[in-house]
């Protein structure tokens, strides 16, 4: 007669009435009695306590649960034996149950999926958008720029370009040229633009243009990664604690983009 011994915690078997306690229900000696059942055949209620390691008074509580199921037999002798009904009899039902909770919600999934499908034909793309303030703002700005390994654009009004030239560009254009990123400066047309300077400009490197009709915006444009965008005050004066928008995405890059290059070509 087989025993369940201290050996059987990892074994098969414990692993199969493990089992059967997940998928029906069944308490951990109902389990036991039941497998045991079905390998050893008609028992008495001492072979089961023995064999399954339950004590005697936890066996007679046990077999009345699982002949409550309908999932073993007792045969009135004496002693009283106990003998499993075919798994075919107590478990297919239950698989068949499941396969049908399964269908419905394959044809629940299907259905929802489908509808989901339909209302995202007009996709809904997200974009990512970040504020920075304080000092440390300007520091992350200076991280992008850094970060640049093709091309930089700046779109700024010439004063505050002198702004940011004198504060910090200055180092920052000379790493980039040196690395070989091209460096566009486009600004609006105004009175007080130095065209020597902006010659001079040009002589450095960096390429520098005057636009009619260029919004009254402060843009940097990072190699078709990222925008930065300066809000300025009234004054219209550059401060290192200013909010800098920072933009993520390649649709809003390709609007800006757009944007962007009607004037540049007009």
């Amino acid at each position: 007669m087989r025993t369940f011994s201290r050996e059987d915690i990892s074994s098969p078997s414990q692993m199969f009435w493990r089992s059967l306690r997940e998928f029906l229900g069944l308490s951990s000696y109902e389990a036991r009695i039941y497998e045991f059942l079905v390998s050893e055949g008609p028992s008495t209620a001492r072979k089961i306590s023995v064999g399954c390691g339950i004590p005697r008074t936890k066996v007679y509580c046990a077999l009345r649960r699982l002949l409550e199921q309908n999932m073993i037999a007792e045969i009135p002798l004496n002693p009283k034996l106990f003998v499993a009904l075919p798994p075919k009899e107590t478990l297919k039902p239950l698989i068949d149950a499941h396969d049908k909770i399964v269908k419905g919600l394959y044809e629940i999934f299907s259905s929802l999926q489908k509808r989901y499908e339909e209302s995202t034909r007009s996709e809904v793309i997200r974009e990512e958008a970040w504020i920075l303030t304080g000092s440390g703002s300007l520091r992350r700005i200076l991280d992008l720029l850094l970060s640049a390994e093709k091309h930089v654009e700046f779109y700024f009004y010439w004063e505050v370009l002198l702004q940011l030239y004198n504060y910090f560009l200055n180092k920052v254009l000379n790493d980039l040229l040196k690395r070989g990123v091209n460096i566009y400066l486009y600004v609006p047309s105004s009175p007080s633009i130095n065209k020597r300077l902006c010659y001079n400009i040009s002589l450095l490197g960096l390429y520098c243009k005057v636009i009619h009709g260029l919004p009254q915006i402060q843009i940097i444009l990072v190699d078709n990664r990222y925008i930065m965008i300066y809000p300025l005050g009234d004054r219209n004066e550059f401060s290192p604690e200013n909010e800098w928008i920072i933009i993520y995405g390649k649709s809003l890059l390709n609007i800006f983009n757009k944007i962007l290059l009607y004037f540049k070509e007009g």
